[in-house]
């Protein structure tokens, strides 16, 4: 279907402004829907507007300005008061000074690279699979990403090494746990994505598999958490484990007595206490309830011991009447 500038009509009233071609043609991809907008805004203030202008414009804070701007700085579209205006236009022959995919490489051999908004737009002009995955990570999501977000991504993809089918399922989790009100960032998926690099997930059944297992283990924190009373509605990679260590040894039910304990001898919720209770009950062998009796009236008959001889733990290995006899027999006294 073709598309055509309507002549006439109320949308001319305030007048018109241009658009660079070279924009249209080569940066659409590279640039975020806010940054387009960003630049708009100051086309249509005759090529010059401030940071407030277009925050208040946009509805986001100064900072987030100055950030979709440099992305137009850096390819020599606008310049501010503290850079220079560019005498090369934005093109070829500007990108040739930029960093090359191989040397954005050499940094992941120290760390994680920290990918610069101009960083981020190099590497997606060399790689179409860069520029498809922050295209369909926008869709996943519904909005425009972040610099944080995009650099997020690039790095599962680049540093990682996750295909882009599976960067795109780790990000479909990531939206949905943060519809559900769970205070997961970008630091929690990022490892999420280290992770499953060095477990080898690499196909889409992988993924699947993994994302089943946290399903499994959401809904077993959820159950935990409504049993013990704890208010940490996203569980770290060590909760995770240690509740799934629980239900590996015990039942449901178990756990719950377990969590009762903890409810009866402390003042608040507290899972080491759970834990410990459940990894004193595995090497004792405890199980099911039965064997929870059980244990409970040995440990009653030992307290009654305890108060029936004082302060002594159990009835005293030593004959106090045979001590007074041996007393009297001793002349050395």
């Amino acid at each position: 279907m073709d598309y055509r500038i309507s002549p006439i009509g109320s949308v001319w009233d305030r007048g018109f402004f241009s658009v660079p071609v070279s924009i249209a043609e080569n940066m659409l991809k590279l640039s975020s829907e806010n940054q387009i907008k960003a630049l708009l805004i100051v086309l249509s203030k005759n090529g010059a507007a401030n940071s407030d202008e277009i925050s208040k414009r946009l509805g986001v804070s100064k900072s987030d300005v100055e950030e979709f701007m440099q992305f137009w700085i850096d390819e020599g579209v606008v310049f501010s008061e503290d850079s220079k205006p560019s005498v090369n236009p934005a093109g070829a022959e500007k990108h040739n000074e930029e960093p090359k995919l191989s040397e954005v490489k050499k940094v992941a051999s120290i760390g994680v690279p920290s990918l610069s908004p101009k960083d981020i737009v190099c590497l997606c002009r060399e790689s179409e699979e860069l520029q498809t995955l922050l295209n369909e990570a926008q869709t996943v999501l519904g909005r425009t990403i972040s610099h944080a977000e995009q650099e997020m991504l690039i790095n599962m993809t680049n540093f990682y090494g996750l295909p882009v089918s599976i960067v795109l399922m780790i990000l479909t989790y990531y939206k949905s746990e943060k519809e559900k009100g769970r205070a997961i960032g970008v630091s929690y998926i990022t490892k999420m994505a280290k992770n499953w690099a060095e477990e080898g997930i690499a196909t889409i059944s992988d993924a699947e598999e993994k994302l089943k297992g946290l399903d499994y283990s959401d809904r077993l924190w959820e159950k935990i958490t409504e049993l013990s009373g704890i208010k940490h509605k996203t569980p770290t990679e060590k909760m995770r484990k240690m509740v799934e260590g629980w239900a590996q040894d015990f039942s449901m039910e178990m756990i719950e007595i377990a969590c009762n304990e903890m409810k009866e001898h402390t003042e608040k919720p507290n899972l080491s206490y759970v834990n410990g209770v459940l990894k004193s009950w595995k090497k004792k062998g405890i199980k099911t309830p039965e064997d929870f009796e059980k244990d409970r009236e040995l440990f009653e008959h030992s307290a009654q011991k305890k108060e029936k001889y004082g302060s002594l733990k159990s009835k005293p290995t030593y004959d106090l009447e045979q001590i007074k006899r041996d007393a009297l027999n001793n002349t050395e006294i």
